[in-house]
């Protein structure tokens, strides 16, 4: 997903639930570039906070680093409503 299609969720008022797993890498990428034999370069983040570029458009974001925190989040994601969420 990209920046721009948060943004549209939130203009058009979508109810738009979205989970990241592991942002550490562009895996995609990586994927692609192992399947073609080259080596990674370029892929590995620094660990973004994806949670708080969906608080800076003012939507619910959340960050879970350890399991047992992902409950609440989900509990506020569902009570997000109306608007996009992103955990």
């Amino acid at each position: 997903m990209m920046f721009g299609e948060l943004i549209t969720f939130q203009q058009l008022q979508l109810p738009v639930k979205i989970v990241a797993f592991n942002d550490s890498a562009l895996s995609s990428v990586e994927l692609e570039m192992k399947a073609a034999g080259l080596v990674n370069f370029g892929t590995g983040l620094q660990k973004p906070n994806l949670a708080a570029v969906a608080s800076a458009r003012a939507l619910y974001g959340r960050r879970v680093d350890r399991p047992d925190d992902l409950a609440v989040a989900n509990v506020g994601r569902h009570a997000f409503t109306g608007h996009p969420a992103r955990v």
